[in-house]
């Protein structure tokens, strides 16, 4: 589906592969919980980002997709350096 899911599905084992966005937060509080304390908001705000990107990608730029890009690079970096 996206690369956020198979880092999620490998560092935190969570199964999201093939899954609805829905499903991402139930996941976390399930199976990450200080993860999903930590970074409930990053997460919220990246899905909505994602969600707003794949509705709209006909009327997205270049530089949406680039911003999206570096959001979701740096939320993986700390959620890699997140020590629970």
């Amino acid at each position: 589906k996206n690369l956020c899911d198979q880092y999620w599905g490998q560092k935190l084992k969570l199964a999201l592969l093939g899954r609805s966005r829905s499903y991402l937060f139930s996941e976390f509080k399930k199976y990450a919980p200080k993860h999903y304390i930590k970074f409930k908001k990053e997460l919220q705000f990246w899905d909505q980002r994602f969600s707003d990107l794949a509705k709209g990608k006909d009327q997205a730029s270049f530089e949406d997709f680039v911003s999206f890009t570096v959001k979701t690079r740096e939320l993986i970096e700390n959620m890699e350096n997140f020590q629970p």
